[in-house]
């Protein structure tokens, strides 16, 4: 079972908006009794024990090792940062956030141009 890494937030206070973004395999289903994986799950819960809002809730519904290129929700993740509907992103691991090394670097410099937090 999946758990949510504690990490220590990087200057986000209380009531803060965020996304949160998840890669869910699309062989996996939900049970009926527990709609929501448990990943997503455990990172609602982190969220909510941080007293963060969440602005959203955006999953792609494919590997977490796949490209972000193929991951339709991950634009609008950024989007939501860049036009200020939400102060940051939280995932379940960082995986989903970048697996490629390119992709670390991207977004590497995403962060410095100032769409973080």
């Amino acid at each position: 079972m999946s758990e949510a890494i504690e990490a220590r937030p990087w200057r986000v206070p209380p009531g803060a908006r965020v996304v949160v973004y998840a890669c869910l395999s699309p062989g996996v289903a939900a049970p009926k009794a527990q709609p929501r994986p448990a990943a997503l799950r455990n990172v609602l819960r982190y969220v909510e024990k941080r007293g963060w809002t969440v602005a959203a809730t955006c999953v792609d519904r494919t590997a977490v090792l796949s490209s972000r290129a193929d991951r339709p929700e991950w634009p609008k993740v950024l989007a939501m940062v860049e036009d200020g509907r939400a102060e940051g992103i939280v995932a379940p691991s960082m995986v989903a956030l970048w697996f490629h090394p390119e992709e670390h670097d991207s977004f590497m410099g995403w962060l410095e141009k100032g769409a973080s937090p």
